[in-house]
């Protein structure tokens, strides 16, 4: 019995056992369409395993020609009681609205009220995150993310979080892109349809951008970032979301 139990462990643990069941995940999600993944990556070595694999699996999926699709939402994240009651005192875009100094300051504390919750919570989705804190989310500076750029001018993280400008990132860990709920759902639909294309998704992005008579890049100059954020938030890879983001600046 216990060689037999052994015998089971090596193969679970052997490289080829784990390479088949990739190859098989693969080949079978070829077929079914786009893999939605919600991984979660510790520093046990179960875990660290599980994250080597899901990359593996990722790079064989590429090679096979199929999409993969990470789980995420475009819209509202859930919010508690006290954190509706704080986003719905918040004005979130104060190049829209003039509010004297001492209202700044007042939008400025519940923001960080505000941010402060999510944060402790983890109620912020990864990409979201990721957008704001990792340089390799940022295509307009890769060498440092808007994180890093907003404390260097402000200070210090607390201060960042109190900065007027700030308020707009908010918006996004709370809201998702600033775009119309139409816009949203079709991109949703679109980039989870088997086997899109990046080129496909710059097409129908700039298609959108037009049908909806959004008003184009440089007069709404935050509508590439609008759409890099809800390729994101429609689980499209970090490249694709930037090329989503290029074709949209490009639209006259």
């Amino acid at each position: 019995m216990e060689s037999l139990f052994n015998f089971a462990l090596s193969l679970l643990y052997s490289p080829f056992s784990w390479l088949g069941m990739v190859l098989v995940l693969a080949v079978a999600c070829r077929a079914a369409g786009p893999i939605r993944l919600k991984l979660s990556i510790g520093n046990r070595a179960g875990s660290r395993r599980a994250g080597t694999l899901a990359v593996h699996a990722h790079e064989c999926g590429q090679l096979l020609g199929f999409r993969w699709m990470m789980v995420g939402m475009i819209g509202q994240i859930e919010l508690t009681n006290a954190e509706r009651d704080l986003a719905g005192r918040i004005v979130f875009d104060l190049n829209k609205a003039r509010l004297e100094h001492e209202r700044v300051v007042e939008n400025g504390e519940l923001a960080a009220d505000l941010m402060r919750r999510l944060v402790d919570r983890k109620a912020i989705p990864q990409n979201r995150l990721r957008y704001f804190f990792d340089p390799e989310y940022n295509p307009k500076n890769r060498k440092a993310s808007r994180a890093d750029l907003f404390i260097r001018n402000a200070g210090g993280v607390e201060e960042m979080y109190r900065h007027p400008n700030f308020a707009h990132h908010l918006s996004y860990f709370v809201y998702g892109a600033d775009l119309p709920a139409a816009v949203k759902e079709a991109f949703l639909a679109r980039a989870q349809e088997h086997f899109v294309t990046s080129r496909e998704l710059d097409q129908f992005a700039c298609h959108l951008v037009r049908s909806f008579r959004l008003d184009p890049y440089p007069q709404n100059y935050g509508l590439p970032d609008a759409f890099y954020q809800l390729a994101l938030d429609c689980g499209c890879e970090e490249w694709d979301a930037r090329s989503v983001r290029g074709a949209v600046m490009k639209v006259k």
